[in-house]
Formats: structure tokens, sequence, C-alpha cells
């Protein structure tokens, strides 16, 4: 499977192969350090933006890999769980519902063609929504047997969450340096780092932040190497603290606090028979402070004061949304039982909706063999592909477009792009003059400022080549061979003909509504039901009630994952986390962490 998706992989295949052939070499040598890389990989290893691909990806590659090297060499003989016999029992219902669910959402089976994987309508979005629980479940062995055999396991996790927290951070940096600037809080730009999944909005970042940040407490109750890892712990709050900042969450500040005050709790009860000041434990003083001095600027900025502001009307809209998505489920027992099935909100709210809002859409048409992009008229959708692109130059534009009436237009654009937001625009307008029939088309466009340098002429914003189709709801509008040639006639663009479906090309959508619940238990109602939210919530208390226990054995770690699933929860009242596979499994692998049963002395520091 992993060689096929190579041979298939759009973007630097060559290049992925060989680094997961150094992976693997990486785990003959040290079979835990998948311990530390897949925590460390995935907030950052994500190249959707630019090969398009997002139901099976290179992060998916990475885990099927890890899955192989284990399986193939794993132990012949039996090992008892970690998990007790409840948790045992607790988890295999869980597992069983969210089977049933995923199966819901995707039977029956749909035919496969070029659009059954690249858009979040299609059957097999379930799928992918999914994948992150499947993931962690086939990871569980691997868990148990790396936690049984190697004494620092959960530390090597933790060093590895730790490490993919500061990827985070540099490039959370780096997008405010080139977006907007590092100490602008007046801007409503907002930061996702790499994490694509946002490109249809979400908190996403925020979650993930919520479940990482609790992670660095380890580099301050570590008696080894001391100062060293206090400067590291510091230097990496300050960096993860102004990621959270510039996010301008406000469910992402108030989980921030409540996992603070969470942890600062769960460390007195761990260290209750060792409560006399010492340095390390005077260090939560210049931790305060520093908090209290990068909070002011920010929450005194307008941005964020405008949010606050809104948060009564937020609410209301809000509530209504979660009204509206258990409203649109089907009235009948299964229904109310196993949830709508996963990854099925998308699709139905395209078609059920009351909230006067009708989204755009996109597919990958095929007509006498030969592929098109078919963009369908919404509310604002722009399909784009990242191009490299010189300022002040005139560019030749050459496309093939077809109407489904006289007189529709296109809009092309030329854009410095994030993940969410367009900056400076460059643009041309096309029209059809004939009703179903295809025209070419010749243009220029020219760049214009997009594309100058920023960050005192060091940085260059990413720039997307986009389409959008603004004729109104449902309106046709067909696109195919396009080129954009730069003065010595290169053609720039890559699957330009789409014969490759939707490859290097990559959407954003402007409204949220029609992508996510935005609240964590009314999603796991509408995907799983009832028995779903229920089977789950009683995993979950169980993991909590694990933790508890745990530390009265001074387990830090137990205390690093009470405030990690504390933010969490807090900020999957105004969020969907799960609609990120990604996010999923990392809190699942937290929660397998919290079940285990480990000897008190691998929990000591």
């Amino acid at each position: 499977v992993i060689a096929a998706a190579l041979l298939d992989y759009p973007l630097g295949a060559v290049w992925l192969g060989l680094f997961l052939m150094g992976y693997t070499a990486l785990l003959v040598r040290f079979p835990y350090a998948w311990l530390v890389v897949i925590p460390a990989l995935l907030p950052i290893m994500d190249f959707t933006p630019w090969t398009g691909r997002f139901f099976f990806d290179e992060f998916d590659l990475l885990i099927l890999t890890t899955l192989a090297f284990y399986y193939w060499q794993k132990p012949k003989w039996r090992i008892r769980s970690l998990l007790s016999i409840p948790t045992i029992l607790l988890l295999a219902v869980f597992t069983v519902l969210y089977g049933v669910s995923l199966l819901k959402g995707l039977l029956p089976l749909h035919e496969l063609n070029a659009n059954s994987f690249n858009n979040y309508y299609s059957p097999y979005n379930s799928l992918r929504v999914g994948k992150g629980f499947i993931w962690s479940l086939l990871l569980l062995p691997l868990l148990q047997h790396s936690v049984r055999r190697y004494r620092y396991a959960p530390h090597y996790f933790a060093y590895g969450v730790l490490l993919g927290l500061t990827g985070v951070a540099i490039f959370a940096i780096l997008e405010r340096l080139v977006f907007a600037s590092l100490f602008d809080f007046t801007s409503d730009y907002r930061i996702n780092a790499l994490f694509s999944t946002m490109h249809v909005g979400g908190g996403h970042i925020e979650s993930y932040l919520m479940m990482s940040l609790p992670f660095i407490t380890l580099l301050f109750v570590s008696s080894a190497h001391g100062f060293i890892r206090s400067i590291s712990g510091i230097a990496l709050f300050i960096n993860g603290l102004y990621t959270l900042l510039v996010t301008f969450s406000r469910g992402g500040y108030i989980g921030f606090v409540i996992g603070f005050v969470v942890l600062l709790f769960a460390l007195l009860v761990c260290f209750r028979k060792q409560l006399h000041v010492t340095k390390r434990s005077l260090l939560i003083l210049p931790l305060l402070v520093i908090t209290l001095l990068m909070a002011l600027p920010v929450l005194r900025g307008s941005i964020i004061q405008h949010r606050f502001g809104v948060i009564d009307q937020d609410r209301n809209s809000r509530v209504y949304h979660w009204h509206d998505a258990l409203a649109m489920r089907d009235y009948d027992i299964v229904t109310t039982l196993f949830g709508m099935g996963l990854g099925s909100y998308p699709r139905t709210f395209f078609w059920l909706n009351t909230e006067n809002t009708h989204p755009a859409t996109y597919e990958i048409a095929s007509e006498n063999g030969n592929n098109y992009l078919r963009l369908r008229g919404g509310d604002l959708l722009f399909m784009g592909q990242y191009l490299a692109i010189e300022p002040h130059t005139p560019y030749r534009l050459l496309l093939d477009i077809r109407g489904e009436t006289d007189k529709m237009g296109l809009s092309t654009s030329l854009c410095e792009k994030s993940v969410q937001y367009s900056l400076r625009c460059s643009w041309v307008g096309t029209r059809t003059t004939r009703k179903r029939d295809w025209e070419h088309v010749e243009q220029v466009i020219n760049s214009n400022d997009v594309g100058e340098r920023v960050a005192g002429g060091l940085l260059k914003r990413p720039i997307q080549l986009t389409f959008y189709n603004g004729n109104g709801a449902s309106k046709l509008l067909d696109v195919d061979n396009v080129q954009l040639l730069d003065k010595s006639g290169t053609n720039l663009l890559t699957n330009g003909d789409f014969t490759r479906g939707s490859d290097f090309w990559f959407f954003a959508a402007e409204k949220h509504n029609p992508w996510h619940i935005f609240n964590f238990w009314v999603h796991l109602i509408f995907d799983q039901g009832w028995l779903g939210v229920s089977a789950f919530f009683l995993l979950f208390a169980n993991a909590i009630y694990n933790c508890c226990r745990q530390l009265l054995r001074q387990n830090v770690f137990s205390a690093i994952l009470l405030s990690s699933f504390s933010g969490f929860m807090v900020v999957g009242f105004v969020d969907s986390p799960f609609d990120a596979p990604r996010l999923t499994l990392l809190f699942f692998l937290l929660l397998f962490f919290a079940l285990m049963r480990t000897p008190s002395e691998w929990a000591r520091i």
C-alpha cells in the first residue's frame, strides 16, 4: 500500500520515499523512536495545500510505515494488556459503535471516481474522519508494547509532543512575519500554522495547543540538566503562549486559563508531600509575569476587544447552529442511537440547513474521456494552486471556459494567500459569450504588487492562482486546459487540464458553518448518536478517574494529561476538533496513556 501510494503521490514522491526508508532504519536501531517522531510530525508534516490530497496524505504513510514495521516484527508471545478488563470492554463497545457510525456514513458504497476522495460531500468522507481513531486503535498494541518495554516511553512521547509544539510555534511566528507583523494586534489576521484542515475554518490550532502546551511542564519538573531544561521550558512557553494569543481565539484563551489552573492543582496534589519552596517551584512566578505581560497588549488590541464585544451575538448564532444541526438529523430510532454517520455533516447541511446558506461546490467532471473542473455557484469558495510569481510582471492566462448560460463570469486571481486569508490580489474577469459551448480565452494578468517582499525584504508571501464562480447559487461554470505562461512561455501551473483529478488544487471557503458544527458534544451526537456519545463519555470518565488515581502516586504525566483534557474540552465547547483526523489521533493516544496501568516508578521524573 505504501509503495502504491508513493507511485501516485503528486509532489516529491522520491524524497518522501527516502524519508520513510530513513525512518524505518531509525526504527530498526531505536524501536521506540516512533513515540517521538509521530507526535513531532503530526502538526507539521502537512503538504495538503500543495498536493491537494487531504483524504490520504503523507502523514498517513508515516503511520502505515510505523504499523508495517511493528507488525512485521511483533513478538509472538501473548502479553497481558496494560488496560483493565472494564476499560477493554468500554473501548470495545465504543469501537463497535464507532464502526457502525462509520459504516452508516459510508454505505451504500458509491462508485469510485475522481471525486470520491477530493471533497467533503463524498460518502468516503466517513473514512477520512474516522481514520484518526482507526490509526490510534492500530497503534494501541505498539503503544502498550513500548510502554511495557521502555521505562521512559511516556516521556519519549512527551518530548515528541514538545518538538511538534516547537515546530508549530516556529511556523506561527513566520506566518505572522509574512502576513501581518509580530506585534500588530489590530489586524484581523488569525494564524493557522500548517493546519490545512482550517481551509474551511475551525479552531484546530487552538485544540492542538490545548493538548500540547501542558507538556512544557516536563521541562521544569525534571532534575536532570535543570538549568538547560528550565531555559528551554521558558523559551517554549513564551513562543507557545504567543502562538495561542495570535489565534485571537476566545475559547483558546479560556481553555488555557482553565487548563493552567487544573495543572497547578494537579501538581499540588502530586507533590503534596514535598510542598517546601524550591528554586524550581519559584519558576511559576516568572511564568505568571510573562503570561500577564504578553497577554495585556493582545487584550488591549482592537481585534480581541471586538471579538469579546460580540460574544453574545456569536453565542446566539452558535446555539441556533447547534439546534439546526440536530434538527437536520433523520427522525428514526437508528439515527437517534447511532447518529447520521461519520463525516456526513457537510452533505447534510448542504441539503437541509435553515441558515440561508448556499455552499458552493466543485467537482472533477468528465466528458468523452476529458476531465475538467466544474464550479457550482454559491457562497464564496475559491479553488487555487500555489505557484511562484514575480511582482509587477505580466503573465498570459489561457483557459477553456463553458457556462450553462451566456454572460457568466469567472474571476481569476493571483493572491498572496495563507490557508484561510487572501491579502494583496490581482485579478481578471472572464465572461462566456455562448451557452453551453466551450470557448478558448487568452488574457493578460499583471501581478502588480503581488509577490513583493515583506518583513524588511527578507520573506515573500505564498501566492495562489484561484478561480471563483460568482454567478449565484447553483449556476454551473466549467474550466479546463488552464495555463499561466511567464515571459519565456513556461507554464507555471501543474495539472491545468485536470487529468490527475484535483491534484495540486486546493479549495478554501469563506463561510465555516457548512463544514463544522462547532461543538464537540453536538458533533458526537450528530455523527455517532446517543449510544456513541454515552460510550465515549464512559471511556473518557474512566480515563479522568485513572489520572486522578495516578496523581496520588506522584504521576506528573497524569497531571499533564488532566490539564490537556481540560483545555481541549473547553475549546471543544465552541469547536469540532474531531473534524481533523490528526487531532483525533493525538487525543486518543493521550486517552490511551491515561487509561493504561503502568508501574508507578515509570511515571516518576
